[in-house]
């Protein structure tokens, strides 16, 4: 792991030196962080959907925590990072804030953002706390189960389609 991990830091800061602005080099932060962002928020949604079809409550929830432990250590850390870098390459490339899709961008990061500390946190750490005394079955853990999984699809949705969003600058 300390290889993989040396290697990508490695090639990422050559990568970056050798680009000739620094737009592309925040560029490349953003993508990177959105990518670790997204694509492991994605993953854990579709983990989370194939596992609530196969009816395993206790799996489920372990998928809960290891949401709660991604959020803290990656997701949120990385969500920040894109806005930052968002921001930098919107400076250094001299662009207009006023454009649709960045404007939709930051309304919608901000959504997220909210949802995800506001509202997916806190349910997580109650889910946390239930499970010291319930079964992963039990009618009051499966009640705070299913409105965090709704936020979730409907978060990972919004994600996506900010990429989506950004790849393609729709100009309404």
């Amino acid at each position: 792991t300390a290889l993989a991990a040396g290697l990508l830091l490695v090639g990422a800061l050559v990568f970056i030196f050798e680009s000739d602005s620094w737009y592309l080099a925040f560029k490349a932060i953003h993508v990177l962080s959105a990518v670790l962002w997204i694509g492991g928020g994605a993953f854990l949604t579709f983990m989370a959907i194939a596992t609530e079809r196969a009816d395993d409550p206790a799996r489920l929830v372990e998928i809960a925590r290891q949401a709660e432990w991604g959020a803290m250590r990656i997701f949120v850390p990385a969500s920040f990072v894109v806005l930052g870098m968002g921001i930098a390459m919107t400076i250094n490339g001299d662009l207009d804030w006023g454009q649709f899709w960045l404007v939709f961008g930051l309304i919608a990061w901000a959504i997220s953002t909210t949802v995800g500390i506001g509202f997916l946190t806190p349910h997580i750490k109650k889910l946390t706390r239930l499970l010291e005394d319930h079964d992963a079955r039990d009618p009051e853990v499966q009640a705070v189960v299913a409105p965090l999984l709704l936020a979730a699809r409907l978060d990972i949705a919004l994600l996506l389609l900010i990429v989506v969003d950004m790849t393609v600058k729709p100009s309404f």
